[in-house]
């Protein structure tokens, strides 16, 4: 078998035409350019948010992410963020009106920016202006949702329910010494918060035998701080 020699002709060997030389510094103003020209106004950029951090100066940075489908992989897209003090002021007001919300990890949202390439770094990001409050909300509905049915689904809510709801003590008891610090403390963090209840305290002396007690009379509980 004889085999066959490719013959290259010379419209072949090389392009008619050199491709452009550039500086990187000249490159970096077409790509602003025309990113300027491709998005010439805010859009509305949908996302997770991912690694927020708040700056001395006010302002907030993050990553904007797209999940992937599969847990575990790493995500399918992202944008870095900048929220500037002064958008953040207007973002913060937007965000606890609707409901008392505020930007924080793994939220989803919506948000009005616009997009900057800025060439001394080379960084892509968006720089954001506002916030749709009722898409953050809807997703919190919907995942809400998601949550009662899968609890359902298990039994939980169910197992929930039958479990009763233990009736507040009435009557407290304290031992302890003249101005001791449990007095306040045991009245400040007392289950019995909120209830009219009463309260005994006993002021034990230094031998077994000696006991003096102030008789009950009514205490009015503060709400419990959760330290003991």
């Amino acid at each position: 078998m004889v085999g066959r020699v490719a013959v290259m002709t010379p419209e072949a060997e090389v392009p008619s035409e050199d491709p452009v030389v550039l500086t990187v510094g000249r490159l970096g103003e077409l790509l602003k350019e025309g990113l300027s020209a491709l998005f010439p106004g805010d859009l509305w950029v949908e996302g997770q948010v991912s690694g927020f951090h708040d700056a001395r100066s006010g302002h907030a940075y993050f990553d904007l992410v797209e999940p992937s489908d599969e847990p575990g992989r790493a995500v399918a897209a992202k944008l870095s963020v900048a929220l500037f003090k002064q958008a953040r002021g207007r973002v913060d007001r937007t965000l606890s009106e609707a409901g008392g919300l505020a930007l924080s990890n793994d939220m989803q949202v919506r948000i009005r920016a616009r997009i900057d390439f800025y060439p001394p770094s080379g960084r892509l990001q968006l720089i954001m202006q506002g916030i749709d409050p009722g898409f953050t909300l809807g997703r919190l509905a919907v995942e809400r949702e998601r949550l009662l049915h899968a609890l359902a689904d298990e039994g939980l809510l169910r197992a929930n329910r039958a479990n009763p709801i233990p009736v507040p003590p009435l009557r407290v008891g304290l031992v302890t010494s003249v101005g001791s610090a449990a007095t306040p403390t045991s009245t400040r963090n007392s289950p019995a918060a909120g209830s009219r209840s009463r309260s005994w305290n006993a002021t034990p002396g230094s031998k077994g035998t000696d006991r003096r007690s102030t008789w009950p009379m009514p205490c009015t509980w503060s709400p419990p701080t959760g330290r003991t």
